[in-house]
């Protein structure tokens, strides 16, 4: 017991010099208090580095239940979304279903919608669809747009490392794409209400990862493990998204490492966060990450050509600004459509935060408000 008094303390020491490090930039006080006792709960779960993967991720989530309260169940809250839980068996897999969580609006249930997929982030090893931030973001955006939201329960690693998350999260998308007269025997129910004009696409941070890496599985025409499979995308939001990228094509990403932009996910959590989705073996991760379903910063002009239009979010004190920067340029550059939007002063999992709703700043709601107008314009179809 002393030990571990100890060890908060000493981290309580070591993150408070931080926090007064970082006062002296533009970062809104709630949200250099959030960096703080995110930081505080990466050290004491010893997610602060590559080791005991499995053991820092069950601290954390024991920890995250018991500061954050139990999950956010399925229903209407008393507000104007109703929300439900289904249960989808992938094609060919019997034995286990992946959890979705529907959103829809409450009134005009019957009017034909488009469905946006989004998938949550956390580094590909926390988070839940269930976790209040994420719960939140999806009232809102059907709030703020009308669409049908489909949220994804994907398996985390270190349990399941890549691709078995990308795997559950395509199914979700080729689920949510199917027309609505289609008889699915493989889902409790089918996705009643789409438009059946094409999913946009929406992620963030890790969920970006997922969400572009399905648009351009969509591109070349293929599925996760390489078979011939169409999935209509009409659009895909990348949010702050984490695209993993290779010792190579980081050369130029300065702020993965630049000190005003470590805040809610420091280089060490990140490398934990890689640890646990490609491996301990450093080598083996950087062969991944030529991969562009692992990184689509590796992707080329023969499979970026014909991707849907995108939506990329930025945050400009996020280590990940760089690399959502020069994914916009790479799709640029093959001839996609792409809407930039970067938010001054904000830090990484902005979108989403981690807050009481009453302490969300205004660039949150401002946010989702413009993401969804510049995908109205970007695809005329989408009335709301």
């Amino acid at each position: 017991m002393a030990g571990l008094i100890t060890r908060w303390r000493l981290c309580a020491l070591v993150l408070l010099c931080v926090l007064a490090r970082k006062l002296r930039h533009k970062v809104p006080l709630r949200f250099q208090l959030l960096d703080f006792f995110a930081q505080l709960s990466f050290a004491v779960c010893g997610m602060m580095g590559a080791k005991d993967r499995w053991i820092g991720r069950s601290r954390f989530e024991a920890l995250r239940t018991l500061a954050g309260g139990p999950p956010v169940k399925s229903g209407s809250l008393g507000g104007t979304v109703l929300s439900e839980d289904v249960e989808l068996v992938p094609a060919g897999e019997s034995n286990r279903t992946v959890r979705i969580r529907i959103y829809r609006p409450m009134q005009g249930q019957d009017e034909p919608r488009p469905v946006c997929v989004w998938i949550h982030g956390g580094g590909f090893v926390i988070s839940h669809i269930d976790d209040e931030p994420y719960d939140v973001a999806c009232r809102r955006i059907v709030e703020e747009s009308g669409w049908i939201v489909v949220a994804p329960e994907y398996r985390l690693a270190p349990e399941h490392p890549f691709p078995a998350g990308l795997e559950d999260v395509y199914a979700v998308a080729l689920w949510a794409a199917a027309p609505p007269t289609t008889d699915d025997s493989q889902c409790s129910k089918p996705l009643q209400g789409a438009d059946g004009e094409g999913i946009i696409l929406a992620g963030d941070s890790a969920g970006g990862n997922l969400a572009t890496v399905v648009a351009l599985l969509s591109a070349v025409g293929k599925n996760v493990h390489g078979e011939e499979q169409r999935l209509p995308v009409r659009h895909q939001l990348l949010v702050y998204p984490g695209l993993l990228p290779s010792a190579a094509s980081s050369a130029g990403l300065g702020s993965r490492s630049d000190p005003s932009c470590q805040w809610i996910i420091p280089q060490s959590v990140m490398q934990f966060f890689e640890s646990c989705y490609l491996g301990n073996d450093r080598t083996k991760r950087e062969q991944l990450k030529q991969d562009w379903r692992v990184s689509p910063l590796a992707a080329g002009r023969e499979e970026i050509q014909g991707m849907a239009a995108a939506t990329i979010v930025l945050a400009e004190q996020d280590p990940l600004l760089d690399e959502g920067l020069a994914y916009a340029r790479l799709l640029r550059s093959c001839g996609v459509h792409v809407t930039e939007l970067r938010y001054e002063g904000m830090p990484h999992g902005f979108f989403c935060p981690d807050l009481p709703l009453a302490l969300h700043p205004a660039a949150t709601s401002r946010a989702i408000k413009q993401a969804v107008s510049a995908i109205r314009q970007a695809t005329i179809s989408i009335t709301g």
